[in-house]
């Protein structure tokens, strides 16, 4: 039996002798034992950086039989763990659960494989950064990220090619052996604490089977955020469009979003004089790039005879736009009251910032005109 054994590197091969310097070939299960008596590590080995391994292990034996690798056992005690530790870190991570690294099922690759209750700790910096714990079923893997790391935590899938592929790709698949419509095929879940505390769903993305026919696939998705407790949709897409939810409160949409308003508006107390037949800017708006619908109404007053009035949205000054977008009143002998006259409602798209206005005119013989009035432009686009 050898009580002392000396482990030598030469080149990224280790070779095993006794205390004469012969070398030990073992035909049994174990090539070396070792019993940790005391300290941190059974077996310590370091790299002086002659070779690019510390430890080299070569199955050069075929048949189906294991391969090459490392087994370690807790055997009833403290689980057992691999430890890949950075220079100058002195305190191996406390992981009392087994984990075992095996190679992955493709030609190559390395996949962790956590057995019941157990988890696999990932560490920078000396801190927890994320950890892959076993809950329960086989089938329920989470993943955590330590928020009290430096910056924001986060999973990145990172693709290198410099060519116009769609990776990197983030895929949940459903592989269900009798799909059919109405089955839900994936799930993102946002969630949060509340103020009990407990875990809560805030919102979700889900996709949806709608047709399964094979050529013909139909599906949808939805994406539905927590109101008054329930999951609520916001936007559904269906193959026949989208459905976008409106605001169910009196709340103003902020510049740039879809519902914005912008008014203009010119009072009765400063009513302008037209002269007839004139173009007159009642007032305007300043509208940023996008798509809008407009529209305004002018209001006349005077007393006045041989009476015509005009009303539109123009984007050029002073000056009414095609027939079509402005409205007229036909000619009326004597006029003595006020009238208010609607303009058309028009739809502009608008690639810079751009000031549409409202236009008044009136055509008359005798009297003077005044006319003030207010216009709406909605963002719808």
């Amino acid at each position: 039996m050898v009580t002392h054994n000396s482990i030598n590197q030469k080149s990224d091969t280790f070779i095993v002798t006794d205390d004469s310097g012969n070398t030990i070939t073992n035909t049994t299960a174990t090539g070396i034992a070792v019993t940790q008596t005391s300290g941190q590590y059974g077996v310590a080995v370091t790299n002086n950086g002659n070779t690019p391994n510390g430890i080299s292990l070569t199955n050069t034996t075929s048949g189906t039989g294991a391969g090459a690798g490392i087994n370690i056992d807790g055997n009833g005690g403290r689980a057992g763990s691999v430890f890949l530790l950075s220079p100058g870190y002195t305190a191996a991570p406390n992981l009392t659960n087994k984990l075992a690294i095996t190679s992955g099922t493709g030609t190559s690759g390395v996949a962790a494989n956590i057995a019941s209750g157990g988890s696999f700790w990932i560490y920078a910096e000396d801190t927890l950064c994320a950890q892959i714990n076993q809950s329960g079923a086989a089938y329920v893997v989470e993943m955590s990220v330590n928020g009290t790391i430096s910056g924001d935590p986060r999973i990145r899938n990172q693709y290198d090619d410099g060519g116009a592929l769609a990776g990197p790709f983030f895929e949940l698949y459903r592989n269900s052996s009798s799909p059919a419509a109405s089955d839900l095929i994936g799930q993102i879940q946002y969630q949060g604490n509340n103020t009990t505390p407990a875990k809560a769903i805030y919102a979700t993305s889900t996709g949806q089977i709608d047709t399964a026919t094979a050529g013909s696939e139909d599906a949808s998705w939805r994406l539905a955020t927590m109101q008054a407790g329930a999951l609520t949709n916001q936007i559904v897409a269906l193959k026949t469009g989208c459905q976008i939810r409106g605001n169910n409160t009196n709340t103003v949409a902020p510049a740039g979003y879809i519902g914005e308003v912008i008014n203009g508006t010119r009072a009765s107390g400063s009513a302008l004089t037209l002269t007839t037949g004139t173009d007159t800017n009642i007032t305007s708006v300043s509208l940023t790039a996008g798509n809008w619908q407009i529209s305004g109404c002018v209001e006349f007053a005077g007393t006045l005879t041989g009476i015509s009035t005009f009303a539109g949205c123009s984007g050029t000054s002073a000056t009414l736009g095609a027939s079509g977008t402005y409205s007229q009143t036909p000619t009326v002998a004597t006029a003595t009251s006020n009238l208010a006259l609607a303009t058309p409602s028009i739809y502009v798209s608008l690639s810079t910032t751009t000031t549409y206005y409202l236009i008044g005119k009136a055509v008359f013989t005798v009297g003077t005109a005044t006319a003030w009035g207010q216009m709406n432009a909605v963002r719808i686009g």
